[in-house]
C-alpha cells in the first residue's frame, strides 16, 4: 500500500526519474574518491545539462527521421547500416520535388527519369515520418496531361544524354539529319551548344562546320549521332543569346480581332499558339489581341472561327483571308 501523494509525485515528477537514471549510468565521478564538497555540486550540475542536451538531440533526431537505439551501460547509437544524411529539406521543399517529378515523367528521356527517380529515393530518405506521409499523399493530387492537339513526337529523348555528354565534355558530334523538305538524309559534323523545348519537340542549336554557320536541329531528326574525339572551340555564344536573338530577330505582326463569347468557349488553348497576348471583355465579344509570326498562318486559323468573329488590324490579315476564299471558292466552282 502507497499513499496517494507517492503516486502523485511519481506520475507528476516530469521524468526527473530517468533523468537521474541516465546521469547514474554516466556519471562522470563514478571513479573518483576524496574530493571538495563542491566536487559533487559542479559534477551533478555538469551532468544534467549533458543528459539534457542528449535528450533534446535525440529528440530532434527522431522528428528528423533519424533512428537511434540505446543499450544501458553502452550508449546511444544510430541504428546499424543507417548514414547520417548530409542535408534536410523542409516540407515545402520536399513537395516542389513531387512536381518536378511529374514534370520530367513527361518531358525527360528514359535515363534522365531513372537518375532522378534515384535522386528522389534518397530524398525520401531524409523525410521525417510526417513529412512522408505528406510526399505519398500529394504524390496523388499532381499530374501533368499531355496536350491532345500537339502530335505524338516518337523517339525525340533517345539523343539527349549523347548530346549533353558531348557537351559537357566540349567535343563535336556527327550526325546524319533528316530535313522535311529535303528526300535524302545527310551526315554533317557538328559542334553543340544547346538544347531548348518548345510546343511538342526539342531542338539543337550547334555550328555546322559543312556551312560554317549556326544551325537549329530538331532532335527527332537526327537519325545517327555519334561522339567525335575532336575538341569544341570555346568562341561560341551561349544558348540564351540564340534564344534571345531568335525573339528580337523574328518579325511580329500586331493582330487584332472580335469573337464573340458563345464561341470563345469552343477555341480552347489555340489561340495561345498563335501569339496570344490580350483578351478584353467588349460586352458581347471579347476582343483578342496577338503578336503573330506568321499572317499566311493566322489566316488559316481564323477561317475556323470567321463566320462568328471580326478582324479589327491588320488590313494586310483581311486581304490574305479574302485571297484564300477566293481561291477555294474558285476550286470549288471547278469541282462541279
Amino acid at each position: 500500500l502507497r499513499l496517494n501523494i507517492n503516486n502523485d509525485y511519481n506520475l507528476d515528477m516530469g521524468h526527473v526519474d530517468v533523468a537521474d537514471q541516465l546521469r547514474g549510468n554516466y556519471r562522470m565521478n563514478h571513479w573518483q574518491r576524496q574530493y571538495k564538497w563542491w566536487w559533487s555540486i559542479w559534477l551533478w550540475g555538469f551532468g544534467v545539462l549533458i543528459v539534457n542536451a542528449y535528450v533534446y538531440y535525440k529528440k530532434v533526431m527522431e522528428e528528423s527521421g533519424v533512428p537511434i537505439v540505446g543499450e544501458a551501460g553502452y550508449g546511444y547509437s544510430l541504428v546499424d547500416g543507417y548514414r547520417l544524411p548530409p542535408v534536410h529539406f523542409s516540407k515545402e521543399e520536399a513537395i516542389s520535388f513531387i512536381t518536378a517529378q511529374k514534370l520530367i515523367d513527361n518531358f525527360a528521356d528514359p535515363i534522365t527519369k531513372s537518375n532522378f527517380e534515384n535522386a528522389l529515393f534518397k530524398i525520401k530518405s531524409v523525410l521525417n515520418t510526417s513529412e512522408k506521409d505528406s510526399f505519398f499523399n500529394l504524390s496523388n493530387t499532381i499530374e501533368v496531361v499531355k496536350n491532345r492537339y500537339l502530335p505524338e513526337v516518337k523517339n525525340q529523348f533517345k539523343e539527349i544524354p549523347q548530346i549533353l555528354d558531348a557537351i559537357e565534355s566540349k567535343k563535336s558530334l556527327k550526325i546524319k539529319y533528316s530535313k522535311i523538305d529535303e528526300l535524302e538524309d545527310y551526315f554533317r559534323e557538328i559542334e553543340p551548344i544547346g538544347i531548348y523545348a518548345q510546343s511538342a519537340y526539342w531542338y539543337l542549336i550547334a555550328y555546322c562546320k559543312l556551312r560554317q554557320a549556326y544551325r537549329n536541329f530538331r532532335i527527332d531528326r537526327i537519325q545517327y549521332l555519334e561522339k567525335t574525339s575532336n575538341q569544341i572551340s570555346d568562341s561560341h555564344p551561349s544558348l540564351s543569346h540564340f534564344l534571345n536573338t531568335t525573339v528580337n530577330d523574328q518579325a511580329l505582326h500586331k493582330v487584332r480581332i472580335k469573337v464573340e463569347k458563345e464561341t470563345f468557349r469552343f477555341i480552347g488553348d489555340q489561340h495561345y499558339y498563335h501569339g496570344f497576348v490580350e483578351r478584353i471583355d467588349l460586352g458581347k465579344y471579347f476582343e483578342l489581341r496577338f503578336l503573330s509570326s506568321s499572317l499566311p498562318g493566322f489566316a488559316h486559323w481564323f477561317l475556323f472561327i470567321g463566320q462568328n468573329a471580326e478582324i479589327i488590324e491588320p488590313q494586310e490579315l483581311k486581304d490574305l483571308i479574302i485571297e484564300k476564299i477566293e481561291t477555294l471558292k474558285n476550286k470549288l466552282i471547278k469541282s462541279y
